[in-house]
């Protein structure tokens, strides 16, 4: 009797044990840090990307990222930066998920041929973001890859970004 109660009284403690374990790692966000190259960074951008909800990897969430590129053709040097910033979903709790977002991209734009001092561009606008995208990404922490497309409109005058996006990803809690 005096046994059977030790058993179970070191039965209760270890479950009471592994049910605090599992509460505290999946009370953690699920985030992503990513390269994106195209799409609403014009050339290449890093973003950071968080789930609103604890411990899952579908759901609500955001996205943040700076992106942009230099460019000489021409004489001409160019130089963007992107500010792209959305809410998104993500849609399915395994590996494969749809990521569905909104948001605005913010662009800095200045324009210099070389040859005259005199000749600079400088132009800022905004822009309506949406997203739709695909991600393979493992159920733990790890890296994987998303694609999409994004579509952003900005001035005629302005460059417009390839709507083609591919990101390679690190997810972690």
């Amino acid at each position: 009797m005096k046994s059977t109660l030790i058993i179970l009284a070191l039965f209760f403690s270890m479950s009471g044990y592994a049910q605090s374990v599992l509460y505290k790692e999946s009370a953690k966000r699920h985030k992503n840090i990513y390269a994106n190259i195209l799409g609403a960074d014009l050339m290449v951008g890093v973003h950071y990307d968080m789930r609103f909800t604890p411990g899952r990897q579908d759901g609500p969430g955001f996205s943040a990222g700076i992106g942009g590129g230099v460019a000489t053709i021409f004489l001409t040097s160019t130089t963007v930066l992107m500010i792209p910033i959305e809410f998104n979903y993500v849609v399915g709790t395994r590996s494969n998920s749809l990521v569905i977002g909104v948001g605005i991209t913010h662009m800095n734009y200045n324009s210099e041929t070389i040859l005259l001092p005199d000749s600079k561009i400088s132009d800022s606008s905004s822009s309506p973001l949406l997203s739709v995208s695909y991600r393979h990404q493992p159920k733990r922490n790890g890296f994987f890859f998303q694609t999409g497309l994004q579509f952003t409109s900005f001035d005629e005058d302005l460059p417009s970004p390839i709507p083609l996006s591919i990101g390679f990803v690190y997810g972690f809690k």
